[in-house]
């Protein structure tokens, strides 16, 4: 069985990830719904506005408000966003405190779009203030991260640890990256005990988890101390996990219902467009 910690203290291939979790039509439907948005709100556009489609993780905005609260984060603070996705998160953390935000992510399409969200955002998040690497942080080195600035001031990752195959690679970086008396927020999958066989292949093959493996508490502990990352505090999430992951799915399910029945009514509208033009063409 697993649990999901908040902790205070890149993934496997691009192609492995792309068959599993993401294509092409995903991330149309991403910047669809992104524009539909931009346009209703107008002026009034916010970085919350499009937390349905770029902060897709079980606490939302709630664990990095306190993770905000807790690394006193400001507008001279830098910033390490790890898995960084459509950039919701970096653009929440940037926006509520003004702080530089850099964000680390192996699919290049996501890049595009997390680009593409910002522009939608400038006129309450500043661009310049957000950037966004394309790369696998467990191979590439500090320089490349750094881009020439500072340490970081605290460094998150949501939800993607889960699909780094080398983790001692991953918080040794992490060590390497973050600034004396700076945070790490980690918010994870964990494994209260050993996970079954056929679990393992479920998790390797249908969620891109390298080997199936999830790491337990005390290896996550472990791996950190040896990279000088102590665990300040730790919460176990699973309840509020349970219920977000339910919502979420009901949500979908409607959401593909509404989908289909708007699909629908669009072949009908051609159909009807298509029989009028043909008797049209009779009339003349």
């Amino acid at each position: 069985s697993t649990s999901s910690p908040s902790i205070m203290a890149q993934q496997p291939n691009s192609k492995q990830l792309d068959a599993h979790l993401y294509d092409d039509a995903h991330f149309q439907r991403m910047l669809h719904r992104a524009v539909d948005i931009a346009l209703k709100k107008g002026a009034d556009l916010t970085p919350p506005d499009f937390f349905s489609i770029d902060m897709l993780h079980y606490l939302q905005e709630e664990g990095l408000t306190d993770a905000i609260k807790y690394g006193e984060l400001g507008s001279k603070s830098r910033v390490l966003d790890i898995g960084s996705g459509a950039g919701g998160p970096a653009r929440y953390v940037s926006w509520k405190t003004g702080c530089s935000v850099t964000g680390v992510e192996i699919q290049q399409n996501l890049v595009n779009v997390a680009y593409i969200m910002n522009r939608l955002l400038s006129t309450c998040v500043d661009p310049s203030r957000i950037q966004f690497l394309t790369c696998d942080i467990t191979k590439v080195s500090t320089s490349d991260v750094l881009q020439g600035g500072p340490l970081f001031t605290m460094i998150v990752s949501q939800l993607c640890m889960l699909h780094i195959s080398d983790k001692d690679a991953l918080f040794s970086m992490c060590g390497q990256l973050l600034g004396a008396g700076g945070h790490f927020y980690l918010e994870e999958y964990c494994a209260l005990d050993n996970v079954a066989a056929d679990a393992e292949k479920i998790l390797e093959q249908d969620v891109s988890v390298p080997h199936g493996h999830v790491l337990t508490r005390g290896e996550f502990a472990t791996k950190m101390e040896h990279n000088g990352l102590i665990i300040e505090q730790w919460e176990d999430i699973t309840d509020q996990t349970v219920s977000f992951v339910w919502a979420r799915c009901e949500k979908y399910l409607k959401d593909r219902k509404e989908r289909r029945r708007a699909k629908l009514n669009q072949s009908v509208d051609s159909s009807r467009a298509s029989s009028s033009s043909v008797q049209d063409e009779e009339l003349e």
